[in-house]
């Protein structure tokens, strides 16, 4: 036997001892690191999910008030045979310019008719405000650096 290499009992001890408490020590962070991962993941997969859900019930409510302008408009717009001929437009144009004044978000708001259909009158109206060239009602207003502007 080689006596460099020989190691007495407390020797022996030492280095079982010490080599299982450095496997279990080890082994213990492995196992703490992927626990505490596997927990934040989790963690950080529920936070996107609340965040994502709270970015999704904003756009629903923003996207809500415009559609809710939107059927009220058309509704209101059904019933434009009540209102005098020769005003059609006029009142049209009204209520589309006082709803996106009334409404700061919205960047641009229309209605185009099919020719001779809100009056009967497109030929009296070629080329005029809120009128096409062939005097259809197709009417826009949008926002222009703070400013409400028609075409």
């Amino acid at each position: 036997m080689r006596q460099g290499f020989q190691l007495n009992l407390q020797q022996r001890l030492f280095l079982s001892v010490g080599g299982l408490t450095t496997l279990i020590f080890i082994f213990v962070i492995v196992y703490v690191a992927s626990v505490t991962t596997k927990n934040e993941k989790e963690h950080a997969y529920s936070q996107a999910q609340d965040l994502a859900a709270g970015f999704a019930n904003k756009a629903q409510a923003s996207l809500e008030g415009g559609m809710d302008a939107a059927r009220t408009l058309a509704q209101s717009l059904e019933a434009f045979e009540n209102i005098p001929t020769e005003a059609r437009r006029p009142v049209i144009m009204a209520m589309l310019k006082k709803l996106i004044e009334s409404n700061p978000n919205f960047l641009c708001i229309w209605t185009t008719w099919e020719p001779d259909a809100l009056d009967g009158m497109d030929k009296d109206f070629i080329n005029k405000m809120g009128s096409n060239e062939a005097g259809r009602f197709v009417i826009t207003y949008f926002r222009d650096n703070g400013n409400i502007e028609s075409s």
